[in-house]
């Protein structure tokens, strides 16, 4: 009984831990940044990836998307680094000493 306590008692420990190091990045971090970012950054690497393809395969229209969803894409992906970018500013711009 004794020994099943310890180990117990050692994976969460091994668990608070693993916690810790994987939120190290972020303390500190205002929540609605933390939660924008969380958003925010896999669209971010969708645009990476969409500018190439657009240039070269919209223009061919190899993959047929309509103007009228692909204008509304790119006015959405163009929020959303303006969202981020102004979380992030607003981060840099109220971080405590």
């Amino acid at each position: 009984m004794k020994l099943q306590n310890k180990s117990r008692r050692r994976r969460g420990i091994l668990r608070c831990l693993h916690k810790e190091k994987w939120h190290r990045a972020a303390h500190g971090m205002h929540p609605v940044t933390k939660k924008l970012l969380h958003i925010g950054l896999p669209f971010l690497s969708a645009l990476f990836v969409y500018i190439p393809l657009r240039y070269w395969f919209f223009e061919a229209h190899v993959l047929g998307v309509a103007r009228l969803y692909q204008n509304i894409f790119e006015s959405l992906l163009l929020c959303l680094v303006i969202l981020v970018c102004g979380a992030l500013l607003l981060e840099i711009g109220t971080r405590r000493q």
